[in-house]
């Protein structure tokens, strides 16, 4: 028998890293139809299968320089833009068999790029509107570590129902390391240094010389918030995500972006802190709400007492009351921490069927992270659930479980990625992921591509569907419901909108993971220790429990079985109390644990290890 003749890789030209984005499909440059006026030498409008319009870009892979600018450029936008949509994605990359060049398709934004469109002259609102958001897609990609290293208006594509703008031609993009990159030795102009250039040019009509550490002569009628970010941009000692704290980018147009379209969310300090501030600033009522319970149905007696909840109601002081109480007792706070704490931790137990997560093997390693049960249609149920999510948040708690990261970003109105699937199901994940990267092999023919398999230029989009329905779409009533009991607090929303989805995650479950220095800095001991050798022995004690035990430890002593972003409101104080012989006693109104002066190790940590076993079992027994 004679040998099979050996299949020839279609893609052996191309270089690997393109190879491996999967982006790589079997077109030819026949299926395009191109306009006779091209854009540029290398780059032409198109259309593929005469209807579908594009844009092209050649490179010539015998050309070294165009070579390594095709590797770079399609690695770097291939592993940004499912994430990131302030970068222009890559439909697919070819290698025409009939005149060796590679091409690769990117979508068409009809409003051209911005020197084109700043060379008509806008308004100055407008201007001011473009470099917001061209900060905050810099910010986003510094975050991750890379810089464009190319950054010229051409190089900025705007979308045109609002004028955001998408970064094209990654080329010479870099490793984000400092701000000192004026200019690299190839050449290349500084990221922010480019968008004073950009201001520049249209306040002045002339260029910035590049290398300048000082602003030239501006205008006399130049606003001072033009001018500051000048400055701050020519100096060379202020990041993008630095620069949107200055004036110039606070204001209205903070609220038309949020009105328009959300290009990006920036994991920032001062935005936490302005959420914060805003929470702290609502008038707080004076009255009580009180949550009538019995202690056997915790869950769906907050539910009652919720689902009628206002946003005024929100801003009161909750206190608890127990059916069988024959009063209600004093309630500083820690009853009702302690509540939500129970309430929360019911909601995801499976026998409720409100929330669910993968199965164990398929979580992520930092543990399982819940989504709504799409079976379940008591949608009253997860608008309550999203309004004691809201009251945690107002009173400065945080829920006691990880929700999913799809949910966060389904409440800031972002499109779920694969990131997200790997935080819910691993094993899931990595299939799609697999099917992404997956590329054609020397062994393969042309005949298995008719398979059920997406062709490589479809995997990305099929990838991205299928993650918007599993995560979001066959769940979405209940998700709505939850987002709307969230949002219940007037002017939430508008403040959530700029903060990351990471952010709000944290601010709303807290830090995901604790370890014995974290949780020692929130603990103070009394002035009456000073001669004790117990506070030692407890901080050793401490120092050697594991993280379980350690949210027991927050538990006794507050109520709460994470920390907040930023530490607890009020540190934990150890008191001394008498009689050697007695167990240790939290009391969550008031942060404190009262302990006798052991003085002995093996006691501090018996009498310790009692306590916390039992934490899960008692509920309020300690807390």
């Amino acid at each position: 028998m004679a040998d099979s003749a050996e299949v020839v890789d279609p893609w052996a030209a191309l270089p690997d890293p393109v190879r491996r984005t999967g982006l790589v499909s079997l077109c030819s440059l026949e299926e395009y139809t191109l306009e006779t006026s091209p854009l540029s030498p290398r780059v032409t409008r198109c259309l593929l299968h005469g209807h579908e319009p594009c844009v092209l870009k050649q490179f010539d892979l015998s050309d070294a320089a165009q070579f390594q600018a095709l590797s770079a450029d399609v690695a770097v936008r291939g592993a940004l833009q499912e994430t990131c949509i302030f970068v222009a994605p890559v439909s697919t990359v070819f290698l025409d068999p009939g005149t060796g060049f590679a091409y690769i398709e990117s979508p068409i934004y009809e409003k051209g790029n911005a020197e084109d469109w700043l060379a008509s002259r806008p308004e100055g609102h407008e201007v001011r509107h473009l470099v917001i958001l061209i900060l905050r897609a810099l910010s986003a990609l510094h975050a991750r570590g890379m810089c464009h290293g190319n950054l010229h208006p051409r190089n900025i594509l705007l979308v045109s129902f609002d004028f955001s703008p998408v970064l094209i031609d990654f080329s010479r993009a870099r490793l984000y390391s400092s701000l000192q990159m004026s200019v690299d030795a190839d050449g290349c102009t500084s990221d922010t240094i480019a968008v004073a250039q950009l201001l520049y040019k249209w306040v002045t009509g002339d260029d910035l010389i590049v290398g300048t550490k000082v602003v030239p002569p501006l205008p006399v009628d130049t606003p001072e918030s033009v001018r500051e970010l000048l400055g701050a941009l020519v100096s060379g000692q202020c990041s993008a995500s630095e620069s949107l704290d200055l004036p110039f980018c606070s204001g209205d147009i903070v609220k038309e972006m949020i009105a328009w379209r959300q290009l990006v969310r920036l994991t920032s300090d001062a935005r936490v802190h302005q959420l914060q501030a805003f929470l702290a600033s609502q008038p707080r009522r004076s009255q009580d709400f009180l949550i009538h319970v019995e202690r056997d149905s915790i869950l769906y007696g907050v539910i009652t007492s919720l689902e009628t909840a206002v946003s005024a109601d929100l801003l009161m002081n909750f206190r608890t009351k127990y059916s069988q109480q024959s009063s209600q007792g004093i309630d500083q706070g820690g009853l009702t921490a302690d509540l939500f704490t129970e309430f929360f931790l019911k909601i995801v137990t499976p026998g409720e069927n409100l929330f669910e997560c993968a199965p164990e093997e398929d979580c992520p390693t930092s543990g399982p992270s819940y989504l709504p049960n799409p079976q379940n249609f008591s949608l009253s149920f997860y608008a309550a659930i999203g309004k004691a999510m809201c009251k945690t948040l107002i009173d400065g708690r945080v829920v006691p479980l990880q929700f999913s990261s799809a949910m966060i970003k389904f409440f800031l109105d972002i499109d779920p990625d694969l990131s997200d699937l790997y935080d819910y199901d691993r094993t899931m994940a990595n299939s799609f992921r697999n099917m992404m990267t997956a590329s054609m092999s020397s062994s393969v023919t042309s005949m298995d591509v008719q398979t059920d398999m997406p062709l490589p230029c479809n995997r990305r989009a099929y990838v991205r569907d299928k993650i918007r329905q599993f995560l979001i779409e066959r769940r979405r009533p209940q998700l709505e419901a939850l987002r709307t009991g969230f949002f219940t607090l007037q002017g939430l929303r508008d403040q959530c909108a700029r903060l990351a989805p990471a952010d709000l995650r944290i601010l709303i479950c807290g830090v995901p993971s604790i370890d014995s220095a974290m949780v020692l800095r929130e603990v103070v001991f009394e002035d009456a220790w000073q001669d004790s050798p117990t506070p030692d022995m407890l901080v050793a004690f401490l120092n050697t429990c594991s993280e379980e035990d350690l949210r027991r430890f927050l538990r006794l002593c507050t109520s709460l079985s994470c920390l907040p972003m930023g530490g607890l409101q009020r540190k934990i104080t150890i008191r001394k109390m008498s009689g050697g012989d007695r167990l240790p006693v939290g009391h969550t109104c008031f942060h404190t644990l009262d302990m006798p002066d052991y003085a002995d190790a093996d006691l501090v940590r018996n009498k310790m290890q009692i306590v916390l076993s039992h934490i899960d079992h008692v509920g309020f027994g300690y807390a």
